[in-house]
């Protein structure tokens, strides 16, 4: 998945916080649900480029998803992984 982005932001891991995601949720929510879309298949890509899901990831996929109004993708710890339940 490629997300086109015109100017992307990246942030050292110290830099990180419940503050910088709660910014980028706010923000993320503005955007069109298309645009929601791609980013929600991009964060499935991510969490199933190692073919698992992890318990950690499973919870962040769910909390983004709930935070931006989308459905919860059924993404659960330990399931494998293949590129047709992502999208």
């Amino acid at each position: 998945v490629h997300l086109d982005l015109d100017d992307p932001q990246c942030w050292a891991r110290d830099e990180l916080g419940p503050e910088k995601l709660a910014e980028a949720l706010r923000l993320l929510a503005e955007v069109s649900p298309a645009a929601r879309q791609q980013l929600l298949l991009a964060c499935g890509c991510c969490v199933g480029a190692d073919q698992t899901v992890s318990a950690d990831e499973a919870l962040l996929i769910r909390g983004i998803c709930a935070a931006l109004g989308a459905p919860i993708p059924p993404l659960l710890p330990g399931q494998p992984v293949n590129s047709g339940s992502l999208g």
